[in-house]
């Protein structure tokens, strides 16, 4: 299911991408606070968040270009300008001259040319490595120019490229610290006090090449539920609140000191089914467990209907969306009449489905943070008794969630992708394991592993 995201405010204040010189604009002083259920464990572009956004590293760390979220085109930043080769399987990068990390040393083609090499080495276990498939080499022409050459010509070659770096000189001496006691940017914004999992206070960067941002100070709150976090809002307590439900922010709307602003998302929410089960490996069995499912209701009860139901991990608004596709029907009967067929039926009058002496019995589990997924689980639990199989729902803190899935302790799990400028479904989708870092359920398709990567094919 597609959701929209909602964004409570009183004052709101974003650092647009400007141009190339053109200085920060903005009323001087302050301090805006932001409330998030959405934390992350680290700060380090090497370490990018896995179930959240990385929005904060944005204010800390420069990219070589971003794109303009008005235009939808590429713009400068840590690069000034680039330029590809004739046959356009390469792209040389010419650095600004201006940039300084928060030390005072010089940003250099150099820490491009390290932060690349440390997101391939399988030490540091880079989430994202699959973004790099394409990259054949990177060259260090002079200190502040580097080139790119890559394997084949394609569409998305400067955003495979857009390194966001680290300083060398300090990731080479506190590699273990750095992203969480140790943290040296070249953004707008510099960390003056970090308590993880609790608070994350920003000051502005006086150094900053575009000028002084206007913001003094930026403090990010962690809340470990959504009912804690709209109780500061209401109290007045903080200004911004991030991640609602539409059913917190309907409710918050009536507040007449509160704006809601809602805009369209691109993340879905799904099921996620372990192939590892004896019963969850047929796929007809998977689809009879869909058409259980009424995805509708959830949709309008969960999300007031404020989304779509997902054809797969494509938005709307991408080229790649199909919308010819036709989503699975809910039809319990015929969900029932699929089990039926495949040799299930309820024997020992127990209400549960069971084959070969065993019940069907599944463990499903989110984490308890999102109170969407929890409800969403409980929603499913319903369905799928109706259908005849018992659900154990777990809900559980974030980072055992994640533990269980990278342990894959499951049967099934609940939970969210969103989705970038370039979609690239290697690190969900890939079989091979260096490859699919995050294809928690075990899914295997030689065909889909061809379309993602072509060197694959048989």
């Amino acid at each position: 299911m597609k959701k929209f995201l909602f964004f409570v405010l009183i004052t709101f204040l974003i650092i647009q991408c400007a141009q190339k010189e053109e200085p920060l604009k903005g009323e001087r002083g302050g301090n805006l606070i932001i409330g998030t259920t959405d934390f992350p464990s680290t700060l380090s572009p090497l370490q990018p968040s896995v179930l959240g956004s990385n929005e904060i590293l944005e204010l800390l760390f420069m990219r070589l270009h971003r794109i303009d979220p008005h235009t939808g085109k590429m713009k400068p930043e840590l690069a000034s300008s680039w330029e590809f080769s004739e046959d356009l399987t390469a792209v040389t990068y010419y650095l600004r001259k201006d940039i300084k990390w928060w030390d005072g040393e010089p940003v250099t083609a150099e820490d491009v040319l390290y932060t690349y090499e440390k997101m391939q080495d399988p030490k540091t276990n880079y989430p994202f490595v699959a973004s790099l498939k394409y990259i054949k080499k990177v060259e260090l022409l002079d200190q502040y120019t580097i080139k790119f050459t890559f394997t084949q010509v394609y569409a998305n070659l400067l955003t495979d490229s857009d390194i966001m770096p680290v300083p060398k000189h300090i990731y080479e001496k506190y590699s273990k610290e750095f992203g969480t006691t140790k943290i040296v940017g070249n953004g707008p914004y510099k960390i003056k006090e970090w308590i993880p999992g609790s608070s994350l206070v920003l000051i502005a960067n006086d150094s900053y090449y575009r000028g002084r941002p206007p913001l003094d100070e930026i403090t990010i709150k962690y809340y470990p539920s959504v009912e804690a976090l709209t109780a500061d809002l209401e109290a007045g307590n903080i200004e911004i609140a991030l991640n609602l439900t539409p059913a917190d922010a309907k409710k918050l709307s009536r507040n007449q000191n509160i704006n809601i602003v809602s805009r369209a998302g691109n993340s879905y929410i799904y099921i996620g089914w372990n192939l590892d089960n004896e019963f969850l490996k047929d796929k007809e069995i998977r689809k009879a467990l869909t058409m259980a499912i009424n995805r509708t209701q959830i949709l309008n009860d969960v999300l007031l209907g404020m989304g779509q139901i997902s054809l797969g991990p494509f938005p709307p608004s991408s080229w790649a969306f199909n919308e010819n596709i036709n989503p699975i029907q809910f039809n319990l009967a015929k969900a029932k009449d699929i089990l039926l067929n495949k040799g299930f039926e309820d024997r020992n009058r127990n209400k549960i489905l069971d084959k070969n002496g065993k019940d069907i019995t599944l463990t499903i589990i989110t984490n308890v943070e999102n109170p969407e997924r929890v409800q969403i689980l409980n929603f499913v639990s319903n369905y799928l008794a109706q259908l005849g199989i018992k659900v154990n729902s777990q809900t559980m803190d974030v980072n055992s969630f994640i533990t269980a899935l990278i342990n894959r302790k499951f049967d099934g799990f609940i939970m969210g992708w969103s989705v970038g400028d370039k979609i690239d479904p290697t690190i969900y989708w890939h079989s091979d394991p260096a490859r699919g870092k995050f294809n928690f359920i075990g899914y295997k398709n030689p065909s889909v592993d061809s379309l993602i990567d072509p060197r694959c094919a048989q």
